[in-house]
């Protein structure tokens, strides 16, 4: 499972998912609805980490 932590000043959320195209999926919903912004696919893969199996 991979993850990836919202850059933006003060926002905790954390987006969790199994695949790549979903996590890509769940940081641009959350970057468009919340912070009325974009996140560049290469960018969130970057960013993102795998998270052990007592993480989920």
């Amino acid at each position: 499972m991979k993850a990836y932590e919202c850059l933006e000043d003060g926002c905790t959320f954390v987006a969790k998912a199994e695949t790549e195209e979903e996590l890509i999926e769940q940081v641009q919903e959350h970057m468009g609805s919340v912070h009325d912004s974009f996140e560049v696919e290469e960018f969130i893969l970057t960013g993102a980490y795998e998270l052990s199996a007592n993480s989920k």
